[in-house]
């Protein structure tokens, strides 16, 4: 429940990378480059499978 409430508080939704028409990757290594190496959001597949993976 910690790691939840974690992900909710720190990781946000955003969707510039679709605003700015570039290809999203659902891409191991990607994900974890852009939300928490980069500390950026994603939409919610992104930041869905970025908690998984955590």
């Amino acid at each position: 429940m910690l790691v939840f409430r974690f992900e909710v508080l720190n990781v946000h939704f955003e969707n510039l990378d679709m605003l700015n028409k570039k290809p999203l990757s659902l891409n191991t290594e990607d994900l974890y480059k852009k939300i928490v190496l980069l500390q950026r959001g994603g939409v919610c597949y992104e930041c869905t499978d970025c908690f998984i993976i955590c």
